[in-house]
Formats: structure tokens, sequence, C-alpha cells
């Protein structure tokens, strides 16, 4: 069984060489597509995507691309609960058929992903659906369109992606679900991975997480740092207050994960939690209490919804740190790892002198 970074590189080879792969939902009520690099579009993938798909193929495009061809919004207005941003469908200017035909459609693909094209380029509307892309990729919004353009740009092609969703091979009257598009991938030879996979290669392979300040001090047992870190995935801001040395080898780091939220600042005294933390790794010797400082804008019900993001906010932190192993990593609400016991509560947004105070009282604590 493949890891997601090995679906990802496998996907990122073919995608890169023009061959068409399986991009998965993950849930049932997620659809499932074939995709190909819109500038690798040939006649026989697009002939191939009409054939399975749903005869809809649309081409995503970023934002500034949309924006230079003069690709406009479909609809002024929004309505139902879809997040799709379609574009006026497009046909080449100067095509051989109606537009409609593998031939004409991959041509039109080909031309969106050109950096030569211009808005005269295409005629309005057509047989090909742009789609525009959120800026930021699968990281800002987790769809189909986003996917294709984050999977191209890191395959070096153009960011923009052909795509058609999926039916089931064995009910024409619906689309297939996970199981029938993995499946199909097999059945075709083809690469597959699921949509989350590109969410997880993306924070598992770049930086999304920044320090905002460092601050060194001491307690009479050793050394502490307090580092902020911002990220400009989920927007939360983090502290990170290491004990001891960050190079003892003697044994892996502990991590303790605190969250706060300002809301709920008087629901338990905030220090005595944080020095709870505190006592746990230096009980084990070595490590670090990440703190998720939540304001009211970030209340811990909106957490709970990006929690995977978060989890990944907190890795990328305890890389920045240098740990390359941890012992544990525990939070509030449930152990990750570890027999060590879970710290819960809440913690007050506080200061450099406050954490050094509560480090002291936690190391006279710890040495009675």
């Amino acid at each position: 069984m493949r890891t997601p970074i090995e679906r990802v590189e496998q996907a990122l080879a073919d995608v890169a060489a023009g061959r068409s792969i399986v991009l998965i939902g993950g849930t049932a009520d997620q659809d499932s597509y074939v995709l190909v690099a819109a500038e690798k579009s040939s006649t026989a993938s697009i002939a191939f995507m009409i054939r399975h798909g749903s005869g809809l193929v649309c081409a995503a495009v970023t934002g500034d691309e949309a924006d230079r061809l003069g690709l406009s919004p479909m609809s002024t207005t929004r309505t139902g609960s879809s997040t799709v941003e379609y574009l006026v469908s497009v046909d080449t200017a100067e095509g051989s058929g109606t537009g409609i035909s593998a031939i004409d459609r991959a041509r039109t693909l080909r031309l969106l992903a050109d950096p030569h094209s211009l808005p005269a380029t295409f005629t309005r509307p057509g047989h090909v659906m742009p789609v525009r892309a959120e800026s930021s990729g699968v990281l800002g919004k987790a769809g189909a369109a986003e996917a294709a353009t984050d999977l191209t740009r890191l395959a070096g092609s153009m960011s923009a992606g052909a795509y058609t969703a999926l039916v089931s091979a064995t009910d024409q009257t619906r689309m297939a679900d996970p199981q029938e598009a993995h499946d199909f991938a097999d059945r075709h030879g083809l690469a597959w991975l699921y949509l989350d996979d590109v969410v997880s290669y993306r924070r598992a392979t770049e930086t999304h997480v920044r320090a905002t300040f460092r601050h060194n001090g001491s307690t009479i047992l050793g050394s502490y740092t307090a580092r902020g870190f911002h990220s400009d995935v989920t927007d939360v801001d983090f502290v990170a207050y290491t004990v001891t040395d960050v190079n003892d080898r003697r044994t892996a780091p502990q991590v303790v994960r605190h969250r706060e939220d300002s809301a709920d600042v008087c629901s338990l005294d905030p220090a005595d939690s944080l020095a709870t933390a505190m006592k746990s790794v230096v009980r084990h010797g070595h490590g670090t209490v990440v703190v998720e400082r939540y304001s009211a804008g970030h209340s811990l019900s909106e957490c709970a919804r990006h929690a995977s993001a978060v989890d990944a906010d907190v890795a990328e932190i305890i890389r920045a740190i240098g740990y390359s192993t941890v012992a544990s990593v525990e939070r509030g609400g449930g152990r990750v790892a570890s027999d060590a016991p879970v710290v819960m509560g809440l913690v007050q947004h506080g200061d450099v002198w406050q954490a050094s105070k509560i480090l002291e009282s936690t190391v006279r604590t710890t040495t009675n």
C-alpha cells in the first residue's frame, strides 16, 4: 500500500508525462475525476475523458490567468451550496469544427494553458468550462479545480488542468463512488490518489508556518526558549515553550499541546494549566509545550473543522524547533501517543515574562 506522498509523486510523474490520472474524492458525497494537464491534452486523452466522464470537460485555471484571458463568471449571483466558481464556457476562435469534438476541446484546453493566448483567442460560449481555482490551491479550498492547478504546477506544467467527473461503470445514471473510482484506475492502469493526499503532500513538502518572535531565558534547572509562529493556512498563532536543550539526546523530546480560547479563559486558571504542562515536560527531561492561541475570531468549534490543518501546523513547528522524533505528542481532548498523562485545559494569552515565572515555579515544584 503506497503512502499519500508516494501516490502524489506517482501522479506528478504521470501528469508531467501527459498521462491521465484519477483523483478520488474520498467520501461518498464527493465526486471522483479523470484529470490531465491542460497543456498536454490530446485528442486521445480528451476522448477517453468524455467516454468515461459526465461529458462536461472543465478547465481549472488560476485567478490570474482567468483575469488575463477575460474569463468572466458564469453568473453574477451565487445560489445553492456549491462553491465551484464556473466561468463562461469557451471554444477556440479558429477551431476546425463546432468545438464539441475531442479534437476541438483538446485544442481549446491547450490554448487555455498557453501563456501567449489572449482573450480574443476564444469565443464565448463554447464547449469547455473553465473553473476559477482558489489562489492558495487545496490549502485554501479542497476542490477538484484546486487539486488540478496544484498538481499541474507541482509537475512542472502550466497551472491548468483538464478534468471531468467520473461516471459509475455499473450505473450510468450516477457518479462513481470512491471504490468504483479506485477500481476504474486499476482497470485502466492509471495512477490514482485522494484529494486529501494533495493537501498532505503540500503540507509535508512546503513551509506554511512562519516564525514571528524568539526569546531565550533561563531557570534554576536550565534554559528555555519561547518561539512565536503564525500559520498562513489556518491563520492561527502559536507559542512554543521549549524546556532544556533541544540537543539532549538521552531521550526523544516530549511535545504537549494546549488550546486557548479568549472567550473561555475564565473557565479555569490558565497559569496552573500551563504549569502542569511544563511539569510534564520537565519530568520527562526535555521537550516543548505548543500553545494554539485562538482569538475570538478563531473559536474552538471553528478549529475542530480544521483539525487536520492545525495538526499539520504543529508538525511544521516541531520540525522548525529541530525535533526529528518525539517521545509523545499530547493534547487536551485525547492522546496522540505515549503513556504520559494528557494535559487538558485552556491557556491564557501571556507574555514571555509570565512564561518564565511559570517555568521557575514548575522547576521548584518538580524538584520537591
